[in-house]
């Protein structure tokens, strides 16, 4: 991060990525409709997304913590259940 704020040209050089969007770039706002199969909204993405990041040890513990059980929650009834079911047996 450091090298990155001393010269924002330091991604592109060593990465090949251009960091700095153009000026001429445009951003639409992504609409609800388009949301991928089996999810309800873009939020619901996210909240799942949260959960399962505070799980990386969690998963593959056999005890149900708090902690898991709040996160599980929040997944319950999305695409992603399964896999997580699959995963914890």
């Amino acid at each position: 991060m450091k090298k990155w704020l001393q010269d924002p040209s330091f991604v592109k050089k060593r990465y090949g990525v251009d960091c700095i969007p153009e000026s001429s770039a445009e951003y639409r706002q992504v609409e609800e409709s388009q949301t991928p199969n089996g999810w309800k909204s873009w939020s619901q993405i996210t909240d799942v997304s949260r959960a399962l990041s505070g799980l990386t040890y969690s998963v593959f513990s056999r005890k149900n913590t708090k902690k898991f059980q709040k996160a599980y929650e929040i997944i319950e009834g999305t695409p992603v259940q399964n896999q997580l079911d699959e995963i914890r047996s």
